[in-house]
């Protein structure tokens, strides 16, 4: 089980929208639209997975880990140029520019820490490359319906008395409204992340045919379960030609066939079952394989 900063159960939209942008080509396309005007300066092949634990001690003393969903530190040259964590939210969060603050706080800590180990090895002989502390970006993507109408900077979040604000440090988020994107902010993007946002802005009014998708299943599952609407991809026809199909709709073609010849309804209700747990990744073996289909029959109870 996976489970979110307060402690609940990750939901399935979370699970998939982390992991598209797990990949390294998703992550730099989305990096290169918002902060180069979709220019190539990001490569894929220059960022670095690092893990989304960190660890801090509270005012109370006890210590305490956060997660965040995806960060990476982008690299050239083995110089780190900086690290850029991305924040997926369904819902909003009037406390998100706490939230922010505390990851990017955390991984300015992690490099000073790092870096007085570093000169400890120096004086001590111990051969190292030392490398100045490099900045952290974090990025909220937003998917939700709701209106995004909490504030994004920590003096308006905090509500401050003008006499205070001199002294108090402001700290802001970048939020990504993806239903607020616009043509051209869209344009900026070039393969799954374009789809992904062309669909949050447009809908079922996007063709789908006009992306080329380097994870079509990743991009297909999330936007089912953000739309519940099943993403259509051109596909060659035997006869010729080209059609749209619906990405899913094979496997629930087979199933229903099998159905009929079982002469039960068990495979339609394991699928369905499957898919409320996020476990769409085993359809096609449950679809193709009776010894797999059956033991998961037995596992769920299915009879």
């Amino acid at each position: 089980l996976l489970f979110n900063q307060k402690g609940g159960q990750l939901g399935e939209k979370d699970i998939l929208e982390k992991k598209l942008l797990m990949f390294n080509d998703v992550f730099a396309d989305f990096v290169n639209g918002i902060m180069f005007d979709g220019n190539d300066v990001v490569k894929e092949d220059e960022l670095v997975d690092l893990s989304s634990w960190s660890h801090y001690k509270g005012d109370d003393s006890k210590h305490r880990f956060q997660d965040r969903d995806v960060v990476k530190l982008w690299k050239k040259e083995n110089v780190v140029i900086s690290l850029i964590g991305i924040e997926n939210q369904d819902i909003p969060d009037k406390n998100m520019v706490f939230r922010v603050l505390s990851y990017d706080g955390a991984s300015y800590r992690t490099q000073l820490v790092e870096e007085e180990s570093r000169k400890r090895k120096k004086n001590s002989g111990i051969d190292g490359e030392l490398q100045d502390i490099f900045p952290v970006i974090t990025f909220v993507i937003y998917y939700g319906e709701e209106e995004w109408r909490h504030e994004t900077t920590l003096h308006k979040r905090l509500n401050l008395d003008s006499e205070l604000k001199h002294y108090v440090s402001d700290y802001s988020i970048n939020l990504i409204d993806l239903k607020k994107l616009s043509e051209d902010d869209i344009n900026k993007f070039k393969k799954d992340f374009k789809l992904i946002a062309d669909y949050m802005v447009k809908g079922s009014k996007h063709k789908a045919d006009r992306i080329d998708l380097n994870h079509p299943e990743e991009v297909s599952e999330l936007i089912l379960r953000l739309t519940g609407e099943e993403l259509p991809f051109e596909v060659e026809c035997e006869e010729g030609g080209k059609n749209m199909e619906k990405f899913f709709e094979p496997m629930f073609e087979r199933a229903e066939a099998r159905g009929k010849a079982e002469g039960e309804n068990c495979l339609a209700r394991l699928i369905s079952l499957l898919m409320s747990e996020g476990k769409n990744d085993k359809i096609k073996d449950v679809v193709e394989n009776e010894e797999i289909r059956h033991g998961l029959y037995k596992e769920y109870g299915i009879q």
